[in-house]
């Protein structure tokens, strides 16, 4: 959560991307990446796919993933 302190996210925001197992890129405006995977998040409409969902559809094998978010439907 801490790596979120400066990033204009806001606190809700920032909650959900860190339980969704992502941290802030500072080089990017917009960017979030797991550190169990390594997997780039960005650009996505949190509106229409949640985070917990976006990175279980983007690494479904990631560790995080499969530990904390076995629970998550990705399904449409």
């Amino acid at each position: 959560k801490r790596s979120f302190e400066h990033s204009p996210y806001s606190t809700e925001r920032r909650s959900r991307l860190s339980n969704a197992g992502l941290f802030f890129c500072k080089d990017s405006q917009n960017s979030t990446l797991c550190i169990y995977c390594e997997s780039l998040c960005y650009e996505w409409d949190e509106n229409q796919v949640p985070p917990e969902q976006f990175h279980k559809i983007v690494s479904p094998t990631c560790s995080f993933v499969r530990a904390e978010l076995q629970h998550i439907d990705v399904s449409f």
